[in-house]
């Protein structure tokens, strides 16, 4: 008796674990390893001659425009080249704000995604370090989280964030620029953007609670079975 109380000990704690896992972290922010693998990813490559490309546009189901200081409108284009490839985690072509101070760059994410992130740098900051603040929304524009971004300049830094379930998702991510400025400093250089993902793999989250839905059913009606058994052979002793 002792040993069929230890299996379903055993198949409930696994159960428990199961539902954990199922439902995940929540909403929180995430290191690239968190990607499963299907996520697509826009590395800016080819997308025309190094240059200016004007703001805002499209890619993969992605909107990105580069705005003024203070949630402003567009500033019209985006510096696009590979003058930043030297740094890690910018891969040739990449794009950045244009020169100016504290510029935002919104990404619009046309259907909403589960987990979305990228890498940022930044060039010609007036210190050795940068800061940026990344700033994820579902599709009704309310805020999911935030990701402050920290640096040297010469070095990107990975920013990323994953929703809470699969009925509120990305739908919208806008990274400012946070840097402290000198009074003496009018522009304070580009902030840059390479290698953003997005993955929507939500099916993971119903596929796993309905499996540790059934196993919670095997359980109980095993452990009910046994029971049943143990008063029946008592009674019939």
């Amino acid at each position: 008796m002792k040993s069929n109380v230890n299996i379903a000990t055993t198949l409930c704690v696994g159960f428990v674990f199961c539902m954990i896992w199922a439902v995940g972290l929540g909403a929180a922010p995430i290191s690239p390893g968190a990607f499963l693998g299907t996520e697509a990813i826009e590395d800016f490559e080819g997308l025309g001659a190094p240059g200016t490309i004007v703001a805002p546009f499209a890619s993969g189901g992605v909107v990105y425009d580069d705005l003024l200081p203070e949630g402003g409108p567009s500033a019209g284009d985006f510096q696009y080249g590979d003058d930043a490839s030297s740094i890690d985690g910018i891969d040739n072509f990449a794009i950045a704000t244009s020169c100016g101070t504290h510029r935002t760059i919104s990404i619009q994410v046309t259907p909403p995604v589960y987990r979305a992130g990228g890498w940022l740098a930044k060039t010609n900051s007036a210190g050795a370090s940068w800061s940026a603040e990344a700033n994820f929304f579902d599709e009704a524009d309310n805020l999911l989280g935030t990701v402050p971004v920290t640096g040297n300049v010469g070095e990107a830094e990975f920013f990323g964030f994953q929703a809470d379930d699969a009925e509120v998702l990305i739908g919208s991510v806008t990274i400012t620029d946070t840097t402290s400025l000198s009074a003496t400093v009018a522009d304070d250089g580009t902030l840059i953007l390479d290698n953003f993902k997005i993955e929507m793999n939500a099916e993971l989250i119903p596929v796993l609670s309905d499996f540790g839905i059934v196993l919670l059913t095997i359980v109980l009606a095993a452990f009910a079975a046994r029971r049943i058994s143990s008063v029946r052979s008592g009674i019939a002793s």
